[in-house]
């Protein structure tokens, strides 16, 4: 290091002040000093050093062409704003417009040559362009707009949009949305029923893992593979919850369930658990079958009507298969027996109270998917 580099070191904070502004950032005159140490092939750290800014500050000060002056001048001219603004703005609006772009699907053609103008538009509640990626490619391709995804996603922010997990369920139909928005506004405020009905629901558990997508991992070892057998071993199980009601029954492997077996295998252990309440069940061919029917008719059985179609996420017992089903991937079953043995005890290790707690919730799932349906309007 030569002399005169020495003596800057040690002499330049009696002068840094005429080398930054107010704000503590590089001038013009450190500017032009920057540009002459680069041609001393004086490093960035050492220059970072003497000015007493960070790296990042002294490279992106060499990277540009033009003193800090002329930048701000620039900026702060009110015509050049305002046309940024009016750019940005309509880049907004573009931007926006692809993101509630849904799939449109045509019906078929109709058979009568006179009506082919006919043809019906299904939306379907799929999203065009589902990412901040696919945004920005559509902005390039369809509007010939180079921005890049976090811009993007400024952009949505600043119209007041926000990033939400979008909940998975089943495809629902046109007419679905308008017999739920019904079903709960019938029965939001009728508290009596919330407190007699009890939930039936079934489902099929196997020994695939279903654990969590993450796993910490330490350096550069890989994660395990996620094994997902196409023929695992899995049981069928039907439960009941309610207030002061909670039964599971495992289903024989592999039988069919029709109405005489749901009858005999189902409705006849819970009979005495059923009276009094109200019974809920889905629309599934054994549930809504006429003889099924007929037999809670014989029996005094007050079934709850109109539920739903492809509406899961109206009944609490979801909420339990999901608690009890984390459990049972716990314990890592690898057979029917494991599945069998390890359901029926998670089932029991679930608290009253807790299954108590979820059914007098019922109610506020009405509410919020009538909450939901309004602001959709």
């Amino acid at each position: 290091m030569k002399m005169g580099d020495l003596f800057m070191i040690f002499m330049f904070p009696y002068s840094m002040a005429s080398l930054l502004n107010c704000s503590g950032c590089v001038n013009d005159a450190g500017w032009h000093l920057l540009r002459e140490w680069r041609q001393q092939n004086v490093s960035i750290c050492e220059m970072a050093l003497r000015l007493n800014v960070s790296r990042s500050s002294v490279g992106r000060h060499l990277a540009r062409d033009t003193p800090p002056s002329a930048r701000v001048t620039l900026r702060l001219l009110p015509h050049e704003r305002a046309r940024r603004a009016r750019a940005a703005g309509h880049r907004r609006r573009l931007v926006v417009a692809l993101a509630e772009k849904r799939c449109v699907k045509l019906s078929p053609p109709p058979t009568n040559p006179d009506r082919q103008n006919a043809r019906k538009r299904t939306i379907h509640n799929k999203l065009v362009y589902p990412s901040l990626v696919a945004l920005s490619r559509a902005m390039f391709t369809h509007h010939h707009v180079s921005v890049s995804p976090s811009a993007v996603g400024r952009d949505l922010k600043a119209s007041g949009y926000t990033a939400k997990v979008r909940p998975r369920g089943p495809r629902r139909y046109e007419l679905d949305e308008s017999i739920r928005l019904k079903f709960c506004r019938e029965h939001v405020r009728n508290d009596e029923l919330g407190r007699k009905i009890v939930f039936s629901d079934e489902k099929f558990s196997d020994c695939n893992d279903h654990g969590s997508k993450w796993q910490w991992c330490r350096g550069r070892i890989p994660a395990m593979h996620a094994e997902k057998a196409r023929w695992a071993p899995k049981i069928h199980v039907w439960g009941c919850v309610g207030i002061g009601v909670k039964h599971l029954i495992v289903l024989p492997v592999g039988a069919k369930v029709t109405s005489a077996t749901y009858i005999k295998w189902v409705l006849r252990p819970v009979k005495a658990l059923l009276r009094g309440r109200v019974f809920q069940q889905d629309g599934a061919r054994a549930h809504s079958a006429v003889e099924s029917y007929e037999w809670l008719k014989r029996n005094s059985i007050r079934t709850l009507e109109a539920w739903p179609p492809r509406s899961p996420d109206l009944s609490p017992i979801e909420t339990i298969w999901a608690m009890v089903q984390r459990r049972v991937d716990r314990m890592g079953p690898t057979s029917v027996e494991d599945l069998t043995t390890f359901w029926l005890r998670c089932w029991q290790e679930i608290p009253q109270a807790e299954v108590g707690a979820l059914v007098r919730g019922w109610q506020g799932r009405l509410r919020r998917c009538v909450r939901l349906a309004c602001l959709a309007k």
